[in-house]
């Protein structure tokens, strides 16, 4: 796989062929579960014993996925099952496809690779239909984390028309979408674009059914390796420099010290160093983290919300190129030890979990060759128990030890759905390591029995031991925790979500983001280290202020790259505005610095990406950042701690939110006559002029309380002193405010003392102040108390 993305057309391609697959396959799904009645009570007369048998798997594995059962009427819900099938057959053929293109694909029985024309000969004497037929066959044997073995959606068979319709797709594939680095991600992201547009369109609370596909995000390469070459590749770097301090002291720049401290076929491109003082020895931007371990063989890192592997499959190699430099591995050796020993993946959607597996299969075959690799370390966090608790701890067949742990894992995994990474396994000392191996070792016997057992018990046996998996990496602490965190604001989660995270996480609960920054510092040790893409909200928000406060005061900042908006190819505008932070859980000591580097302002990913590698940043110190307005965390020094604060002369108020524009507000020109149900209410303005923004008009009918924020604190305010407003997006243009009300748009100033009145108008109309605003908040919409957070010097303003 070489070092190639897919160029857009390629991308648009591959993402029509898999949309219509995603029709074709759950049209064939649907037909097949239909025709064997799994969806009824009864059996159709017309099934033979075999088909009857099927039907029966599938029913307990719809339960296993999460469809319901109407005990009482003997019904099954489908849903789940068809997306499942259909997720199933596309992606074994499209697999198969990746691997033959790759030349990895193999007779399993023989050891052998073998073309796809060599499958087609193969077809008759093995009595399949056709090429593909033996092909899906011997991927799903190749690959047996991706395609369990048993698995009965894999025994459904759609009918032809379906099946060639779906061989069509593709084989009408580029064969450079096979080459390319990133397509398992995007295929990905092709197969539940559908479904995530519906759930926004809905504008229904996101909780389990909606979470997975609404909060999946392709994570950009340079993101990725931004973060890992600053963590991975400092600690290595710093071993380096270590060795030679000479080449500390005379490395002409850092492009000379990424070629000293690159490793065989692996280049730290993106890691960043500087200078200690002005004429000091280099060292990595993000420090060396003396705190892991000494040997790589023991660091342990984790991706909490894996996806389809983008950390995984970029820290594969790295990991592996550190232990053949240091164990004199080689390149299939190097790998197998990883999967063994570093790598590990937790993530709520079990679909994912089937592609990151396969990208780190296709990664591992790259770097080392074609081996039977070991079971990667990649577990489905968001598998409910398939059996009520008493049936599901009835697994255990007596032997009490194993029914304890399965009542727990029932009550953890209760929640798993919505939760996923955020469960934190508890109850004595069940849940840790060497327990959750006995627990692993008790279960095997069990799996041996369940393809003779019943359905319902054989998908039992199955889900535990999955959920013990889950459980042994949830339960243990990593040198380093490596992601990118889903980004969902409180106000859309559903009620389940929303409750859990205000009680776990009060300080961070505005968005699930921030609420999983605070569980991974959990899941590294004392030393360990946090590297993740966020919203940049955290840092600067006014929600966030405890939770910045406590995070600067009890955590080590490493590094903060201030992104901005614009920093995702698939995102356009200023939708999400974006971080990367690197974080020790280690308590930070008198003098600890950050490297800060600002890239807002850049346009486009590329530019962002450009501004990462070569950019000028700054080393910032920690406890300075507690000094600054609301403990903000700011990526340049802007020296914020001078002059006097705003908020020493001035206050402000947020401003109407009526609930319902449509309904409550007017342009005055409108209404015929304006009598007392109407108050002129002022809003944003596109430059700064003396007066603007006068044009809307809100129906009051009395009190206001039809509107969902009346705010009468502001317009009674707005009576007592001279104000002015600031209109909170775009250019932060400025007029006087004098409505009777203003909306949410704008952010009134209320000047305490007429003095400043003049003064600060005049500042806020200037370039320097809007800079310093957008330096405390880059966000898209700034928060009206950040207003007044900025410094300035009266005197100098007065003359």
């Amino acid at each position: 796989m070489g070092n190639r993305y897919l160029p857009m057309a390629l991308r648009r391609a591959l993402e029509k062929a898999v949309k219509d697959a995603r029709i074709v396959a759950e049209e064939g799904a649907r037909d097949a579960i239909r025709r064997l009645g799994v969806a009824g009570g009864k059996a159709p007369s017309y099934l033979n014993d075999a088909e009857k048998e099927l039907r029966r798997r599938l029913r307990a594995h719809a339960r296993a996925l999460g469809d319901t059962f109407d005990r009482k009427e003997d019904v099954q819900e489908t849903k789940r099952l068809i997306e499942g099938a259909a997720y199933a057959h596309w992606h074994r053929m499209l697999f198969a496809r990746f691997l033959a293109e790759r030349r990895l694909l193999r007779n399993p029985e023989h050891d052998v690779a073998v073309t796809l024309e060599e499958c087609r000969e193969l077809a008759e004497p093995e009595g399949l239909t056709d090429a593909w037929a033996v092909a899906e066959r011997y991927a799903a044997a190749m690959l047996p984390a991706v395609f369990l073995t048993d698995d009965p959606v894999l025994a459904l068979e759609l009918d032809a028309v379906h099946a060639q319709k779906l061989q069509k797709l593709v084989t009408g594939l580029d064969t450079e979408i096979f080459e390319a680095e990133d397509s398992l991600g995007w295929t990905y992201q092709f197969w539940r674009a559908a479904e995530k547009d519906a759930v926004n369109e809905s504008g229904v609370k996101i909780g389990a059914d909606e979470l997975p596909a609404v909060t999946q995000l392709f994570t950009e390469p340079y993101m990725v390796r931004f973060l890992l070459h600053n963590s991975l590749g400092a600690w290595w770097a710093g071993k380096v420099l270590a060795a030679n301090p000479t080449l500390a002291a005379t490395a002409a720049n850092e492009d000379a010290l990424r070629a000293a401290c690159s490793l065989p076929g692996y280049n730290f491109d993106m890691l960043r160093y500087v200078r200690e003082g002005q004429d000091g020895p280099w060292r990595p931007a993000a420090g060396t983290f003396s705190g892991w371990p000494k040997d790589a063989k023991a660091i342990t890192m984790l991706d909490p919300c894996c996806g389809s592997g983008h950390f995984l499959t970029e820290a594969l190699p790295i990991l592996a190129a550190l232990r053949q430099a240091e164990e004199a591995l080689s390149a299939a050796g190097a790998v197998a030890a990883v999967l063994r020993d570093n790598l590990h993946g937790l993530e709520i959607d079990g679909r994912c979990v089937q592609i990151a597996a396969f990208a780190v299969a296709l990664t591992a075959w790259r770097i080392g060759g074609w081996q039977t690799l070991p079971l990667p370390h990649i577990a489905w966090v968001g598998a409910p128990p398939p059996l009520p608790k008493r049936e599901f701890m009835a697994l255990a067949e007596g032997d009490t030890k194993l029914e304890y742990a399965l009542a727990a894992l029932h009550d953890l995994f209760a929640q798993a759905p919505f939760l996923g990474s955020l469960l934190e396994p508890s109850g004595g000392d069940l849940f840790e390591a060497e327990k959750m191996r006995e627990i692993e070792r008790l279960l095997e016997p069990l799996l041996a029995k369940a393809k003779q057992a019943e359905p319902d018990r054989a998908e039992g046996v199955i889900a535990a031991r999955g959920m013990a998996d889950a459980a042994a990496i949830l339960c243990r602490q990593h040198v380093a925790v490596c992601t990118n965190v889903p980004f969902l604001g409180q106000r859309n989660q559903a009620a389940g979500l929303s409750k859990f995270t205000s009680s776990r996480y009060p300080d961070s609960k505005s968005d699930l983001a921030t609420v999983f920054f605070e569980r991974l510092l959990l899941m590294v040790g004392r030393t360990g280290t946090v590297a993740l893409v966020s919203p940049q909200s955290w840092q600067f928000g006014w929600s966030y202020r405890n939770l910045r406060y406590k995070t600067l005061e009890s955590k080590t900042l490493r590094m903060v790259a201030a992104l901005g908006p614009r920093a995702f190819e698939t995102i356009s505008g200023e939708v999400v505005n974006v971080s990367l932070t690197i974080i020790d859980a280690a308590r930070p000591v008198v003098g600890s610095n950050f490297f800060g580097i600002d890239a807002n302002g850049k346009q486009s990913p590329a530019l962002k990406a450009a501004e990462l590698h070569a950019g000028q940043g700054t080393m910032l110190l920690q406890e300075e950042q507690l000094q600054n307005p609301d403990y903000r965390i700011n990526a340049r020094d802007e020296g914020q701690a001078e002059g006097r604060l705003i908020s020493d002369f001035a206050i402000t108020f947020q401003g109407i939110k009526s609930g319902d524009d449509f309904r409550w507000v007017r342009n005055f020109w409108e209404i015929r006559k304006l009598d007392s149900d109407w108050k002129t209410m002022q809003t944003t303005v596109s430059n700064d002029i003396l007066y603007g923004g006068c044009n809307l008009v809100v129906y009051w009918g009395g009190d206001g309380e039809h509107l969902i924020r009346r705010r009468e604190e502001g317009q009674a305010a707005a009576k007592k002193y001279q104000s002015v407003a600031i209109s909170q997006m775009g250019s932060l243009s400025c007029s006087i405010l004098h409505g009777e009300a203003f909306d949410s748009n704008i952010s009134p100033i209320f000047f305490l003392t007429k003095e400043v009145a003049t003064p600060l108008f005049c500042f806020f109309r200037s370039d320097e102040y809007k800079n310093k605003v957008r330096s405390l908040e880059p966000g898209r919409k700034i928060n009206n108390t950040t207003f007044l957070k900025v410094s300035f010097d009266l005197r100098s303003l007065e003359r």
